[in-house]
């Protein structure tokens, strides 16, 4: 009976330990899927006017945009849109956040580089996270630095250029 009470305590434990660890997994996928949003039929202008601009997704993905391609990196200031689809014509990658503690914050500059712009963004929540290519869309409830490295790895590079 003894033999029976210790198999009975250890199915139960190895249960608890199985649904914790299933939850955890769940938990720390914080990031959506990425989707693919439709071209904006004005990404062929270049703005002379940028504040006059109204765009089909927020944060864009395409759409009307200056000449000018910021080189990349961490910024402390948002980055107008119009800046913004500029970077992700020209292949690169915009990872734009709320609110966050500073360690977040850290974390996320990690990922900026040449033509990947990590910037503060005025129009999200606390703790959300958007990553933007040409065409492409993550959003993020919260830092998941392995999401967002994959996102960039997979789009960085890559884009549609002028319809």
């Amino acid at each position: 009976m003894r033999d029976r009470s210790q198999l009975v305590t250890i199915v139960l434990a190895a249960c608890l330990l199985t649904a914790a660890c299933a939850r955890t997994s769940a938990d720390s996928a914080s990031c959506g899927n990425p989707i693919r949003e439709a071209l904006d039929p004005q990404s062929g202008l270049h703005l002379l006017d940028p504040e006059t601009i109204v765009y089909l997704s927020d944060p864009p993905t395409s759409g009307p945009h200056v000449g000018v391609v910021p080189r990349g990196g961490a910024e402390t200031d948002p980055l107008p849109r119009p800046i913004q689809v500029a970077l992700l014509e020209a292949g690169g990658v915009m990872v734009q956040y709320g609110r966050l503690a500073d360690t977040d914050r850290v974390a996320l500059e990690a990922l900026a580089r040449e033509l990947v712009v990590v910037a503060p963004s005025d129009d999200l929540g606390p703790d959300e996270i958007v990553a933007t290519a040409w065409l492409h869309k993550l959003t993020c409830g919260a830092v998941d630095v392995d999401s967002l490295q994959t996102f960039v790895d997979d789009h960085l590079g890559r884009f549609a250029g002028h319809p």
